[in-house]
């Protein structure tokens, strides 16, 4: 009987951690929930603003709209939207918030220029400004996949795939390297002879090439419709 009631103790105990648990990640993600909101709220504080009067609010009047009791959020928000690039801030300056992701979105690039930055006009198909709230726009771009060498990673042909612009990636991440003048989207690894890029399609075969750069780490695709 009592090894029952240990049991039975022993078992309570875990559930009630795991309700714990349970209670804290709800919580968490709620919150987050909850920040994000207020987030997008600030965004579309400002960009009325500037919508109606071309002129940016202070912290105050962004407070007031927002429903908080004093700055402090509004400055948490604006760090937060300068650091994915929705807006651009100047230090001590009243009124000196100017939009730029609402304005440009995320460049889909075409066929890469040699000698031109990867951001260059010429290089710019369009912008996409449907995904701008989940990845932001700072250090972001877009590529178009052609064929069908990602199809086991879920990647097909004329889907679009954003990439964060990084230098370098992490064995077996999925990154857009640039080839002379074409990006192509494969796994990345290391080898003695420079970069292996490996396809997810048993099909194509390894490429091996010095001469490769890793234009960014792939982050997203949106499915073509």
């Amino acid at each position: 009987m009592f090894y029952l009631t240990a049991y039975s103790l022993t078992l309570y105990v875990s559930i009630f951690r795991l309700c714990l648990i349970a209670y804290s990640l709800i919580r968490y993600l709620l919150e987050v929930i909850i920040m994000h909101r207020s987030t997008k709220k600030v965004l579309e504080i400002i960009t009325d603003s500037l919508t109606d009067s071309s002129t940016p609010p202070t912290l105050r009047e962004i407070a007031k709209k927002a429903g908080f009791s004093s700055t402090w959020p509004v400055r948490y928000h604006l760090k937060k939207l300068a650091e994915e690039g929705f807006i651009k801030m100047k230090k001590n300056l009243s009124r000196s918030i100017e939009l730029v992701s609402v304005q440009t979105g995320i460049p889909l690039l075409g066929k890469i220029s040699a000698g031109l930055p990867i951001y260059a006009a010429e290089n710019v198909e369009r912008h996409i400004h449907s995904v701008v709230d989940i990845f932001g726009v700072k250090d972001m771009f877009a590529l178009s996949v052609k064929g069908d060498s990602m199809i086991n990673a879920g990647i097909l042909d004329g889907d679009i795939v954003f990439v964060r612009k990084q230098p370098s990636a992490d064995e077996g991440e999925i990154v857009a390297a640039l080839i002379g003048e074409e990006a192509t989207v494969k796994r990345f690894y290391k080898s003695k002879d420079g970069v292996k890029l490996v396809a997810e399609n048993p099909n194509y075969k390894p490429i091996l090439s010095k001469e490769a750069v890793v234009m960014g780490k792939v982050v997203g695709v949106m499915r073509k419709c």
